[in-house]
């Protein structure tokens, strides 16, 4: 069920390669799994609509991509890599918009072979048809790009109403898939056509709006004039008693408007309406009200629903009220499948779509508050005496508690069966059982409509199905997420000695609580920490516990930093994914000496690599099915509760080493959705609700697949009681958000608060330390608020709540990580030492873009703050928000905290091989890495909170792979010895990095180019040296945008700059004066050369500022790491000389 890479293994690597045997492979689950599931990989696909016969033909599905695992429709499911939408794909709108145009398209299609031949012939009323592109697949001579479809003529005599294009099918073709779209916009879909039943004019019509496949030209003038289609939830029941429908009604027309409501399902449309095909199913319909002219606006009621969901309001969708005397049976019909209708004045068909119904979910059942997930109830002395358990299901028909004792099933351990009861007013379904079955485990059993459940009618939508799942608050799991493992967090047995009394480390700065300015965070993956190093003992390899084995060499790495300043481990996704066998059985391998025999630059250990990439104990985790678990594969034990106790091990570790610990959460989708899928949680529990859907009712997958949707009640009080959950029980202290601009502000604002408020003494844990960060793109269906205000960068302002700073990494790097990733940027070479492997203008417009750069870097220094101001290139005064160009949004933040500086993560390549890409090939190695250590100590030396990628401080390499995750721990090793290193290990994945291989395969194949321990060495030292400086004083650790404003003065700036030259003073108030901030030095001044000569900061202003000072190199440095360069470094006569590919710290002392 999961795409893999195309590797003859049988043939290229039978002794390297380890692929568990189906008696020790984990059972599929029940239902066809989603292709390609993994995070970053090409994952999404199409909605299989599946292909339903009739008497012209088949139904066109119309829309968007849930990835899902619609059973009926499995054979028709979309997973070639022209349809899939990327992880990375998906990011590239947040900075860069594109449009597409077929006439300019930049791909030429293959030339047609010959074949026979289908004529699809497309209508649209409003003559746009040949403004429409085809995408092809299946049997056909050539499969399209979906950027390069095939093109549209008029169809003779017919204008532009109608649109034909032709399709060149293969030898003995059988069926043909088929989209009719414009860019992004889909309009008809029709998958696995059967070619047979077109006859032998082996035509196809297709109208925009009609849900049906027609083998003969219809007669347009009997079609419904709207839109007439199921298979699309176009309306939107918005409150209990509103509902937004997108077709045009006015209160004197004559237009009837009915909801449509059968208790079985089935419906479809037929004789001039809509109909169950259950004849003995109670169907209602329900005429609406239109509520006139004023809309939107005719009651509080109608404002806050527009409010709501924006993008509603916003598509013109008129508004319908339900009458006041069916009010009692809206909980009724919200169980139903639902549709909407719309006669004409003289009683005909015009429009029919389904319904979605989150806005009414949650106006009557979304302000549940109450107890959810498993409760075990105590008695006096200490011991279990019942259990609860609670599932909000308002839409469910049934639901029973299925009680197992055992992790899995087999011998006989079919489930106890205990039927629910549910809630009059609240939608919750609760059952309790005895205290013996503490230890066992659960699952629920629920009846309920879906809108991907299959076996439709004709031109229908879903059906009512049963499905099996585990509790979306679940807090214990067993294997691979297979059962909800009924147990007490807070029971001691699940609590590692001392945990009760685990104290954190105190921050740097003053007071008990962590200031976000006072933290410096390290990126790090679980299983990179120690699956490979060889003095952790190896059942604890990649393990949890591998943070707790003092005096391993990942942990003595820690420690070390911790001491030089390092105050937090951010950890990579570590609740329960779906993308890895949580068994170690079940695991697979390749033989890592066996790799290591090959050429440095050969495809055999990506193709090894891949072939069990979706086997392996390796993957990033950005693929959540439980929020609230662990994740069971870096357990010694996957079953039970050994997890928890580990994973509170880990943070009592860490915590031991002098470091808090930070959670990577994605919230913002999840892995699988659909009623059958064994990874698919909350879609099954309330379909659709807890998705974002788009108007025609299909789940966002911008994030990569099954976006959520926090704007919904329930999904955000999931989130805010996860993170609660997880900052309460296992003591986090801070949380990273995985695009956290496809959640709301108002989430992640109630997230804030939620954490602020708990307390030591009623909590255990001081939520004043606990910092918010996260992805704030603004992209896809989000942005610009579309649905409702989000959590993006320029929304973040005056939150408190921190976003990466892309802006630095740019400046830095060069490019951006969606483009071509030899772009250099300040620090890569970029006018000073130009790579020639691709035109980057003339000498003058590459001097002009370098101080463009720097102005992206001098907002970044000081905290990327909106409102602070600096001299630009032009010598102007100039906000932040206008540096590089007026109306950049460089800078964005309104206080420091805010900004998260950055030059890598895991996402894209390493540090070092940005940078081994973008230089130019005569630029020798030490110099490589010399500006490896520029960029850690900008991002250390910067106002805001400084974040590093694990591996920044050893030149980490992942042979520049730019998407390393699921290239397994071969790729992705961490030697913290610095015995080896990992550039040139082979080729990156093909499917990630192939169209690079002309110009990476040289690069990787010179081994001069792969740094010795030597260089590893002195660049582990100059990390810690730059955290140590970092931590001296807090005068680089300014907390607000006023302290910045006030003491922060940048020179070399204004048109008579010198590039590549960046100097940054930092002022405290005199000694005494309240305001003085640093008991050490009065006076701080940062200078940055990328330059590869000497320069000297000749400005008079500086001069003036430094007029009677002494000024001196900082006492740390040089001393943690020895660099013969800052013997050059010297400040006389207020100017400051700063030697080539340097960061050099001034300070005047008190």
């Amino acid at each position: 069920p999961r795409a893999r890479p195309s590797v003859d293994t049988a043939t290229t690597m039978p002794p390297a390669v380890f692929v568990p045997t189906a008696s020790t492979r984990p059972a599929a689950p029940a239902g066809a799994r989603s292709s390609g599931a993994n995070h970053q990989g090409s994952r999404g696909g199409h909605h299989p609509g599946g292909s339903r016969s009739g008497s012209t033909g088949t139904s066109a599905g119309l829309g968007g991509a849930p990835r899902h695992d619609h059973p009926a429709a499995a054979h028709l499911h979309v997973s070639h890599a022209s349809h899939r939408i990327s992880r990375r794909s998906a990011r590239i709108a947040h900075r860069h918009a594109a449009a597409l145009c077929y006439a300019a398209a930049d791909a030429t299609a293959a030339a047609p072979v010959s074949g026979e031949r289908v004529l699809v012939h497309y209508y649209r009323r409003d003559g746009e048809a040949p403004s429409f592109g085809l995408h092809v697949w299946e049997d056909v001579a050539n499969e399209t790009d979906w950027h390069a479809p095939l093109p549209s003529a008029v169809t003779p005599g017919k204008g532009g109403d109608w649109a034909t294009y032709e399709v060149i099918l293969a030898p003995d073709a059988r069926k043909l898939s088929f989209i009719v779209h414009r860019g992004d916009e889909s309009d008809a879909r029709v998958e696995s056509l059967d070619v047979d039943s077109l006859g032998p004019g082996r035509a196809v019509y297709v109208v925009s709006g009609n849900a049906r496949v027609f083998t003969h030209e219809p007669e347009i003038s009997s079609l419904p004039t709207g839109d007439v289609n199921l298979a699309k939830a176009r309306a939107h029941w918005i409150a209990a008693d509103l509902v937004a429908v997108p077709f045009a009604v006015a209160s004197d027309d004559g237009v009837r408007v009915e909801l449509v409501a059968s208790a079985d399902a089935g419906l479809h449309v037929g004789d001039n309406g809509v109909w169950s095909v259950h004849e003995h199913s109670e169907t209602r319909y329900v005429t609406l009200e239109h509520v006139g002219a004023a809309g939107w606006s005719y009651s509080p009621a109608t404002k806050r629903a527009g409010d709501k969901y924006p993008h509603v309001r916003d598509a013109g969708y008129a508004v319908m009220r339900i009458p006041g005397d069916v009010a009692g049976d809206v909980a009724w019909m919200l169980k139903c499948q639902l549709a909407v209708t719309a006669h004409d004045a003289d009683g005909r068909l015009r429009d029919a779509t389904s319904v979605q119904s989150h806005g009414a979910l949650d106006d009557v059942f979304g302000g549940y508050e109450g107890e959810l997930g498993c409760v075990v109830d105590g008695t006096a002395g200490g011991g279990a005496e019942e259990v609860r358990v609670s599932l909000w299901a308002p839409n469910a028909r049934r639901v029973t508690l299925l009680l197992h004792r055992g992790p899995r099933g087999g011998d006989g351990d079919d489930g106890y069966r205990v039927d629910m009861r549910e809630g009059e007013r609240d939608g919750v379904w609760r059952a309790s059982f005895g205290a013996e079955w503490v230890g066992g485990y659960y699952r629920y059993e629920i009846e309920t409509y879906h809108p991907w459940g299959g076996g439709a009618p004709d031109g229908g939508l879903g059906s009512i199905v049963t499905s099996v799942v585990t509790d979306p608050y679940s807090r214990s799991l067993s294997a691979d997420g297979e059962r909800t493992h009924v147990c007490d967090v807070n029971a001691p047995e699940l609590k590692p000695p001392g945990w009760d009394s685990l104290r954190k480390p105190k921050p740097p700065g003053a007071g008990d609580a962590f200031e976000p300015t006072d933290m410096a965070i390290y990126e790090l993956h679980v299983r990179d920490f120690s699956a490979l190093d060889e003095s952790t003992p190896a059942h604890l390899r990649g393990k949890y516990a591998a943070f707790t084995c003092e005096g391993t060499t990942p942990v003595r790495h820690l420690e070390n930093l911790a001491k030089a300043g390092l105050t937090h481990v951010h950890l990579l996704p570590s609740y329960d994914f779906g993308s890895v066998p949580e068994r170690v059985e079940n695991q697979a391998t390749v033989d890592h000496a066996w790799l290591a025999s090959l050429p440095s630059n050969s495809d055999e250990q990506q193709a090894a690599i891949g072939s069990i990439a979706n086997d392996d104990a390796f993957n990033w985790g950005y693929d959540p099915v439980h929020y609230g678990v662990p994740e069971g594969s870096y357990a010694t034990d996957p079953d039970g509760g050994t997890r928890i106790v580990e994973y509170r091990a880990m943070v009592a570790g860490l915590a031991k080493m002098g470091l808090r610990t930070v959670c990577d959460v994605v919230y913002n989708h999840t892995l699988s959705a659909g009623p059958h899928d064994g990874r698919s949680v909350l879609d099954k529990c309330v379909p659709g609700y807890y998705h974002r859907r788009n108007l025609d009712g299909f789940y966002e997958n911008s994030t990569c697949c099954n976006n959520t949707a926090s704007e919904n009640s329930m999904m955000e009080r999931l989130i805010v009681d996860d993170l609660v959950h997880w900052a309460v029980d296992y003591k986090i202290d801070g949380f990273r958000f995985d695009l956290m601009g496809h959640i709301m502000l108002r989430t992640i604002l109630r997230a804030r608060d939620a954490l602020a408020a708990l307390t030591v003494e009623r909590d255990g844990v001081d939520g004043r330390s606990i910092y918010l960060y996260g992805e704030g793109w603004d992209y896809a269906e989000v942005e610009r608020n579309r649905v409702g205000k989000n959590a993006s960068q320029l929304n973040l302002a005056g939150t408190g709540v921190g976003s990466f700073n892309d802006r630095l990494r740019e400046g830095i790097m060069g490019g951006s990580p969606f483009g071509d990733p030899r772009v250099q940027g300040v620090l890569t070479g970029l006018y000073f030492a130009p790579n020639g492997f691709i035109d980057q203008g003339t000498a003058d417009n590459q001097r002009n873009r370098v101080m463009e750069d720097c102005e992206k870097v001098i907002a970044a220094m000081a905290g990327n703050l909106k409102e602070y101001r600096f001299v630009n290139r032009k010598g102007f005064s100039t906000p932040g928000k206008d540096a590089a160009w007026v109306g950049s949004n460089v800078g964005y933040a309104a206080e420091p905290r805010e900004t998260v500086n950055y030059v890598s993560a895991h996402d894209n390549e390493t540090l070092f091989d940005g940078i081994m890409l973008r230089s130019a090939p005569d630029v020798p190695l030490a110099v490589r890495c010399r500006l490896n250590r520029i960029a850690v100590a900008v991002v250390a030396f910067s106002q805001g909170v400084p974040f590093f990628h694990a591996g920044d401080e050893i030149l980490r390499s992942k042979s520049l792979d730019r998407d390393s995750y699921n290239s397994g721990d071969w790729f992705n090793r961490l030697d913290y010895t610095g015995e080896t290193h990992n550039f040139g290990v082979g080729l990156p994945g093909r499917d990630k990095n192939g169209d690079r291989y002309g110009y990476i395969g040289h690069l990787l194949g010179d081994l001069s180019l792969r740094p010795g321990r030597d260089e590893i060495s002195r660049s582990d030292s100059h990390m810690r040296e730059c955290l140590a400086i970092r931590r001296s004083s807090p005068l680089f650790r300014l907390r607000t945008a006023a302290d910045v404003d006030r003491r922060v003065t940048f020179y070399n700036v204004g048109p008579e700059q010198e590039p590549g030259l960046i100097a940054m003073m930092v002022r405290d108030a005199p000694e005494g004066h309240p305001e003085q901030l640093c008991d050490r030095f009065q006076k701080v001044l940062v200078c940055v050369n990328v330059t590869g000569h000497a320069v000297t900061v000749k400005d008079e202003q500086l001069g003036l500022d430094i007029y009677g000072c002494s000024l001196e190199a900082h006492p740390l440095q040089g001393m943690v790491c020895p660099d013969e360069y800052l013997a050059s470094a010297t400040c006389v006569g207020g100017a400051p000389t700063v030697p080539p590919h340097s960061v050099v710290v001034f300070v005047e002392r008190r």
